[in-house]
């Protein structure tokens, strides 16, 4: 489809990596759009090499640079669908925690990415491809034109990898794999994530924050890419 094209090589043009479709029809928090775009930007593998214990300063501020980055295309891309004639919603991060607060519908972004085939969920939760492992940060468009969708991946693709497990020190990461019909609690302890990512955080940063990276940055499909980054 024409329009598929146009819309993925828009989105590539202003800085997204890679960009795929899914049918959200039946999962739609918004009534009437029913296709997600969703699309994501990898972390600079300078910036996440430094994480070895806990969060540091330059990932902070590469995390806060992808969000902004991917906040200006998901309203970009939000603005082209509308002045052609649909109507969309760009994901961004604001809205997000607005939808959050208002204690309204949310719709993932790695549950659009999933369906859409671009990747999988990974033991530690995080949306994980090939290229880049968890090494990404997502965002996602929903709207009513009709598009090209991709084949969606409904099971985990870690096999019997458990480095990121061995790695938490939370122990947030049970070392079950995911698959479509779980939730997030299945497999995964956030509360005991965010615990010990605030702690982490105070350490490094002197204030609390919910980010840690450890399990971002041991992931053997992020060290590859880190390694083929630095190595160039």
């Amino acid at each position: 489809m024409d329009l598929t094209n146009d819309i993925r090589d828009y989105l590539l043009s202003l800085g997204a990596c890679s960009v795929g479709f899914a049918d959200i029809s039946e999962i739609t928090p918004i009534k009437g759009l029913n296709t997600g775009i969703v699309f994501y930007i990898n972390h600079e593998a300078e910036n996440l090499n430094t994480v070895v214990d806990g969060p540091t300063y330059a990932y902070l501020e590469g995390h806060r640079e992808l969000n902004r980055k991917l906040d200006e295309i998901s309203i970009k891309g939000e603005e082209y669908l509308i002045e052609r004639g649909f109507n969309a919603y760009g994901q961004t991060t604001r809205r997000i925690v607005d939808t959050i607060k208002n204690n309204s519908a949310e719709l993932p972004h790695k549950t659009i990415a999933t369906l859409a085939g671009l990747g999988w969920i990974g033991k530690s939760a995080l949306f994980i491809t090939k290229e880049y492992g968890p090494a990404l940060r997502l965002s996602s468009i929903l709207t009513d034109a009709q598009l090209e969708y991709g084949i969606p991946i409904d099971s985990s693709l870690c096999g019997e990898c458990m480095i990121c497990q061995e790695a938490c020190p939370g122990g947030a990461i049970s070392g079950k794999a995911w698959n479509s019909s779980l939730s997030r609690d299945d497999f995964y302890n956030h509360k005991e994530c965010e615990e010990t990512a605030k702690k982490l955080s105070k350490k490094a940063f002197l204030w609390e924050d919910t980010m840690c990276g450890i399990c971002m940055n041991i992931c053997p499909h992020a060290q590859k890419f880190i390694k083929k980054e630095l190595n160039k």
